[in-house]
């Protein structure tokens, strides 16, 4: 999954969503970085 779209039909899909293991982002890490924000913002607007 790399969209809102995709992280949205997760949040349909299952109740929980636990995330491990999570990388120090930084500024090499940008688009990571920016996907995961989409991410978490987008798990916490669909709780």
């Amino acid at each position: 999954p790399l969209g809102a779209s995709d992280y949205l039909e997760m949040c349909q899909a299952f109740h929980t969503i636990i995330i491990r293991d999570v990388p120090q982002l930084n500024l090499k890490l940008k688009s990571q970085a920016r996907r995961f924000i989409t991410l978490i913002d987008t798990l916490y607007d669909n709780k």
